[in-house]
């Protein structure tokens, strides 16, 4: 994801419209679980990219016609807050350094505050807790992996830093209720 496109996403999350919410965190939070777990129940994965590409530009589409309806293509201009800063900071860290590091320790030294407060500041801007957002972005980069290379389970623990392939295996089925092989067969069957 580019950083213009993370920019986008965290000022629209840190608008707190209301009316746009759902909207809002379906777009920063699952809209590329959903399409994929979509185009794996019509088994539509011929060609993923193209469909998963056309349904994200139609969703963000949509979502910024909502948006020059509500401003009239002006947008908000005002001066970040603190928190929301911190808060832009963590995501862009989680989105470079997720493969390596999985502690929340890790982010609040980068960004040179304790875990708690990173974790408060978190809960309070994006209404998720910053394991949250970084178990969110290894399982993507798992199923991405899954659905698009052949890479064995050992060469994925590998690439992701996990300890063991054990423990790779335990940690995809914990958070997605399937086994990695079972995945992966369900994309192929």
């Amino acid at each position: 994801m580019s950083a213009l496109v993370k920019i986008i996403l965290f000022e629209l999350i840190l608008a707190k419209i209301d009316k746009y919410r759902l909207v809002i965190r379906y777009i920063w939070g699952t809209t590329v679980q959903i399409c994929l777990s979509f185009l794996l129940n019509l088994n539509y994965l011929s060609s993923p990219f193209h469909i998963l590409g056309n349904m994200l530009q139609n969703i963000i589409l949509i979502f910024f016609n909502l948006w020059q309806q509500q401003y009239g293509g002006k947008g908000i201009k005002r001066e970040m807050k603190h928190p929301e800063r911190l808060c832009m900071q963590f995501y862009n860290l989680v989105f470079d350094h997720f493969r390596e590091q999985r502690s929340i320790r890790y982010y609040a030294d980068k960004l040179r505050i304790t875990s708690n407060y990173l974790a408060m500041i978190v809960r309070q801007v994006c209404h998720e807790t910053p394991k949250e957002a970084i178990v969110r972005q290894v399982l993507l980069e798992m199923k991405h992996q899954l659905v698009h290379t052949e890479l064995t389970a050992e060469q994925m623990a590998l690439r992701l830093h996990f300890a063991d392939t054990s423990y790779m295996c335990r940690f995809f089925r914990k958070h997605t209720g399937m086994s990695v092989s079972k995945f992966r067969n369900s994309i192929n069957g």
